[in-house]
Order: C-alpha cells, then sequence, then structure tokens
C-alpha cells in the first residue's frame, strides 16, 4: 500500500473504495505493473529480451529472483489465483510497456493505439477481474477508459516525455499543426503547438464518453473505484484545458480535497 501511495496518488484515492480482499489484489497488480514501468526506465536501449525474461520468471514465480521480485511474485499469484487474472493479460501489459525500450515515437494515432493498449487497457483489463463484472461488454469499455486515462497523461507530460526522448503524439499529425521538434524544447506551451492539444483532448474526451456505461456493469462493491479514477481523470483533464494547456510551464494535477469530493461522488453512487 506504501508504494500505491507514493508511487500512484490518483490511483490510490480510487483503490480506497474496495472492499479489503479485492484492494489487496489491486495493490498486487499494481505492484508488479510499477516494477515493469521502473524496470524499462532503468534498463539499456533495446535490452528487450532479456528484460522480458526476467519479467516472466517473477510472473511464473521462476528463480533466480531477488526479495523484492519473490514478493511481488508471490502476491501476484494469490491475486491470479484469488480473481481469475488471465496470464495473457499480464504479458501485454508487459509487451506494451517494453515498446518504451525501442520505440520513441509514433507517426500515427493507429500506431499509437497498441501502445495505449498494453500500458493503460491491458492494465484496466487486468483489474477488471478483481473489481468483477457481469456482462462481457465490461471488456470493451475497460480498453476505452484505459485509451482516456493514457491520453490524457500524455498531454500532462508532453514536456517530460521529451526530455526522456519520448514524443508519444502523433508526428503527422502535430507536424500537420506546423509544430517542429524543437517546440518541445521551450519551457512554455509554444501556441501552435497549444492549438494541437486543444484538438487533440477530443479524444479523451470521446473515449470518457464511451466508457462511461461501464460503471453499471460492474459488482457493486467495486464500481466507485474506476469511476472515482475516471471523474479525477477528467477533472485533470478539465484543469489542461482551463489553462490552454500550457502544460510546459507546470505539471498539473488534482487537489487532494477535490479527490476526495469526487471519491464522495462516485461511493454515493452505489449506495442505494
Amino acid at each position: 500500500m506504501q508504494l500505491v501511495r507514493k508511487e500512484a496518488r490518483n490511483f490510490y484515492f480510487g483503490f480506497l473504495l474496495l472492499p479489503p480482499r479485492k484492494r489487496e489484489g489491486i495493490y498486487a497488480l499494481y505492484a508488479f505493473f510499477r516494477y515493469i514501468d521502473d524496470a524499462v526506465d532503468l534498463a539499456p536501449p533495446r535490452d528487450f529480451s532479456s528484460l522480458r525474461e526476467r519479467l516472466l520468471r517473477i510472473l511464473d514465480l521462476c528463480p533466480p529472483l531477488t526479495k523484492e521480485e519473490q514478493a511481488i511474485g508471490r502476491a501476484l499469484a494469490w491475486a491470479r489465483e484469488r480473481f481469475g487474472i488471465p496470464k495473457q493479460v499480464l504479458l501485454e501489459v508487459v509487451d506494451g510497456v517494453l515498446l518504451d525500450l525501442d520505440k520513441t515515437r509514433y507517426q500515427t494515432f493507429e500506431e499509437l493505439l497498441p501502445y495505449l493498449y498494453g500500458v493503460a487497457s491491458a492494465v484496466g483489463l487486468a483489474c477488471l477481474e478483481v473489481f468483477g463484472y457481469r456482462d462481457p461488454r465490461a471488456r470493451d469499455l475497460g480498453i476505452r477508459l484505459g485509451y482516456a486515462m493514457q491520453l490524457t497523461n500524455i498531454l500532462r507530460d508532453v514536456r517530460e516525455d521529451y526530455l526522456r526522448g519520448r514524443i508519444y503524439l502523433p508526428e503527422r499529425e502535430w507536424r500537420a499543426y506546423g509544430v517542429r521538434e524543437e517546440d518541445f524544447r521551450q519551457t512554455t506551451t509554444p501556441p501552435r503547438l497549444r492549438c494541437f492539444l486543444r484538438d487533440f483532448a477530443r479524444r479523451p474526451r470521446k473515449y470518457f464518453a464511451e466508457a462511461a456505461p461501464l460503471w453499471q456493469l460492474l459488482s457493486r462493491d467495486a464500481a466507485a473505484c474506476p469511476l472515482a479514477l475516471a471523474l479525477i481523470y477528467q477533472d485533470l483533464l478539465r484543469r489542461m484545458e482551463e489553462a490552454d494547456f500550457e502544460v510546459f510551464e507546470k505539471r498539473h494535477s488534482v487537489p487532494v480535497m477535490r479527490k476526495i469530493f469526487l471519491m464522495a461522488r462516485a461511493r454515493c453512487q452505489f449506495l442505494v
């Protein structure tokens, strides 16, 4: 739980709405996903196969493993057995995050979609097994929610990602607005890039709207959690819109009290 509180402040607030056993399952998933993300950040470029093998050892609890990896693997094994989380969806997360090792640019939105699926939607599909759902349509809606949330992250982190050598925004699209790569080096967001970001934000808004029926398909004891996360991320997107997408001068976030309010709002929808 300490890891979630420290590293995923938006997720931490949503996870508090889960009953204890489901919360433990989500924490186990998050520890594995966080480990993958950190491992990729520390790995040499193109070190794909050796890192993937290491991550699969954690997933299968195959030695050699460090004490940290053993703890993550055991917790993950418990969650997989308890909630029936398919191994395949966890492999999709691994392969999605590993894309960062050898891909730093995306030419089109269609080319970006597999990355969005791997790092966000597949994560959501694993979480759906913990939440519980009564209609298979929940999976498609969960994929759309993942797209919406990851695109919101991309909008917020444009300059931070660039400084790490990555541009997730589709290059053909931003170049059509007259944006040049040197614009990403500025300390304030250039007007032409703001114009592009304003239009690009229509995509996460659309995916949030399409994912809206999801909550009614989930187990009532868990539905407030993903709803709260969606509300927090929509609020983050709104704050960037109100700042006219000045995302270089500050990293936008949702204040703690606002998150608590949105949590309460989500919870109230499932009290009756």
